[in-house]
């Protein structure tokens, strides 16, 4: 559901399971307060207070060279007025890590989720019935030791999203990419990768259906000055070839560069700055603060991110984040021909504090706001809007 995320990470810390226990369990109770909570344009704002109650599972276990680890939600929602709303959500993920031997190492990821999402349509027009995302996820990621500075590398990834309502069936995907590549590390503090990538996905909803492939050219740094800072940085050469939105057809370059510091045992600092021109699959799982998710209406986005983490005592954490993301959109994304174009720039600072007031027992409040304002000739594809949501939330473990 959208609220104030930045509690996820603070609640997820809590999670680490007590040394030698390789479960976990907890019930979670929040209540969060959302000044709009349909993302209605600007003059149509809606608030509600939305309870929720949850239950979370843990596991992280050992098994001979292998690693199994498990986490799931379950999650009721409850809106104090909009009850079309209310929803049950859920999210699963299980990471099984392999090491069969012979310098060989290996990662498979599985994740399922389903959550309230996208509930004001692009085009500025408000639906009160609840749109439930569903995603499931698969990759698998390999690695094969050739010489002590060298690895052969390569994986494998699917996704696929399917939204309730017909009303944001538009976004609907599915889509699938294979990469192999070598990295290089001849030092500890660097290590350097490259990766040529096929993908091939499909918009089924998207018109007549868009079908779609992309050829990517990766290069990826990361570099470790210190023992408390890290820079990672990627570039992406990608050539894509749609069969219905041909303006996204031709090459395009993709790039991010982050930066993170230890800056004292106590403090942690983050900067980041993206450009995305792919389509799609790299809208989920970025890592970015930016919350506003788009899906097939931009042709460029650019994010930068900053953010701070502040453990007062141990048993305060303080953390604050902010975003500020431009998207560069065409109304004619469908025909392929770009006779109306602009921009939306969506911005978002969250603040989060969380207490440990006992080892299994841990209360968070959290506040955020979100805003968004448009320019140039947009043709219904983005919207001026606000929001400011605050909200507790505590969180007891059974281990």
């Amino acid at each position: 559901m959208r609220r104030a995320v930045l509690a996820l990470p603070l609640l997820s810390a809590t999670a680490a399971l007590a040394e030698g226990n390789p479960w976990g369990i907890a019930g979670e109770l929040d209540i969060t307060h959302d000044s709009n909570v349909l993302r209605a344009p600007t003059g149509g704002a809606v608030s509600d207070t939305i309870f929720s109650a949850g239950l979370r599972g843990q596991l992280d276990q050992g098994i001979g060279r292998e690693r199994l680890r498990v986490n799931a939600l379950l999650e009721h929602n409850r809106f104090q007025n909009q009850r079309a709303l209310d929803n049950l959500s859920h999210e699963v993920t299980v990471g099984l890590s392999f090491e069969p031997g012979n310098l060989v190492f290996g990662e498979l990821n599985l994740r399922n989720a389903r959550n309230l999402a996208n509930r004001t349509l692009q085009d500025g027009r408000v639906l009160t019935q609840g749109n439930l995302e569903r995603q499931t996820q698969t990759t698998l990621r390999l690695s094969k030791g050739v010489v002590s500075t060298w690895t052969l590398v390569g994986g494998f990834d699917a996704f696929q999203r399917r939204e309730s309502e017909a009303a944001y069936a538009l976004s609907d995907l599915s889509y699938h990419s294979l990469d192999l590549g070598v990295r290089y590390q001849s030092t500890p503090e660097l290590r350097l990768t490259a990766l040529l990538r096929r993908s091939q996905g499909e918009y089924p909803n998207l018109g007549s259906g868009d079908d779609y492939s992309r050829n990517d050219l990766e290069l990826r740094a990361l570099w470790e000055p210190t023992g408390a800072s890290q820079v990672d940085t990627r570039l992406v050469w990608g050539n894509s070839d749609h069969s219905l939105s041909t303006i996204r057809s031709g090459t395009q370059w993709s790039g991010a560069v982050s930066w993170t510091w230890q800056a004292t045992g106590k403090t942690r600092l983050l900067a980041r700055a993206a450009r995305y021109s792919d389509t799609g699959a790299r809208d989920i799982g970025i890592g970015s603060t930016d919350i506003v998710k788009n899906y097939n209406d931009a042709l460029i986005r650019t994010t930068v991110d900053v953010g701070a983490r502040w453990r007062a005592t141990g048993k305060i954490l303080l953390e604050a984040t902010a975003s500020r993301s431009q998207r560069s959109l065409s109304a004619s994304l469908q025909s392929g021909t770009a006779s109306s174009t602009g921009s939306d720039r969506s911005h978002t600072l969250q603040l989060a504090v969380s207490y440990q007031a006992l080892r299994n027992l841990q209360l968070a409040c959290q506040a955020g706001r979100e805003s968004r304002s448009i320019s140039g000739n947009v043709a219904g594809r983005s919207f001026p809007y606000s929001s400011t949501t605050f909200g507790c939330s505590v969180q007891a473990w059974l281990r």
